[in-house]
């Protein structure tokens, strides 16, 4: 087996069962935020029924990455977050891997996203001086279709696993 088939082992493609455009009907859409999170081209979105909570979940650490994410912002990186200040929660797990949010993203800022990501592990790994473990999981859309991307693995493989698998997403 060679490199790039073990770090494709790494990341589970499979059909994207939510859309921007579906995303409008979930019960947590706030829909004071609907102009700005449908200008956005990289939305994050709660985990529905983790382990059987009352409310729809962002990961620890998800204000801290959205930050991260809103700081680098430009005409053609726009992050926003699908959940009003009053439905916003966060779960604690304190576990040895660092999940990321999940999101919905445009096919086209992919490989920007997939640095960013990167970056902000990196960052992460410098202040624990530690090695991490990540798992990550993202909704591509390309013309109203939809992949979606799970990772688990050490921070190094991410972000050539994504570039990787990318290339291979809708068979382009």
């Amino acid at each position: 087996m060679n490199k790039h088939e073990n770090e494709e082992r790494r990341i589970k493609i499979s059909n994207g069962l939510l859309t921007r455009s579906s995303l409008q009907k979930k019960d947590y859409y706030p829909e004071e935020y609907s102009k700005e999170i449908q200008a956005s081209n990289v939305v994050l979105i709660p985990n529905e029924n983790y382990k059987n909570f009352k409310y729809p979940v962002f990961p620890e650490q998800t204000k801290s990455f959205y930050d991260f994410l809103k700081d680098k912002s430009s005409d053609s990186f726009k992050p926003s977050i699908c959940i009003s200040d009053e439905d916003y929660y966060e779960l604690e797990l304190h576990a040895d891997i660092v999940t990321i949010p999940s999101m919905i993203v445009t096919f086209l800022v992919l490989p920007i996203l997939t640095r960013i990501i990167a970056n902000y592990l990196y960052d992460l790994i410098k202040k624990r001086r530690t090695e991490i473990n990540v798992k990550v999981s993202i909704t591509v859309e390309k013309n109203g279709d939809s992949k979606k991307m799970d990772f688990e693995g050490k921070v190094e493989e991410f972000e050539k696993c994504f570039e990787i698998a990318s290339g291979k997403l809708f068979g382009d």
